[in-house]
């Protein structure tokens, strides 16, 4: 059940998200330079701190 939710949670954070969201801010950067990820791992860590939270 938790694993599910978390799951939800991540799929909400897309691409569409980062680009809603574009401005200075760390996250944006490091997933729009492809630096220190891809937005599929952003993606992960959001579901991750659902499952946390």
């Amino acid at each position: 059940m938790m694993k599910e939710l978390g799951a939800e949670d991540g799929k909400k954070f897309s691409e569409e998200d980062l680009q809603e969201r574009r401005s200075f801010n760390s996250i944006f950067m490091m997933a729009d330079s492809g630096a220190r990820g891809s937005t599929a791992q952003i993606r992960q860590l959001a579901g991750m701190r659902g499952l946390m939270a």
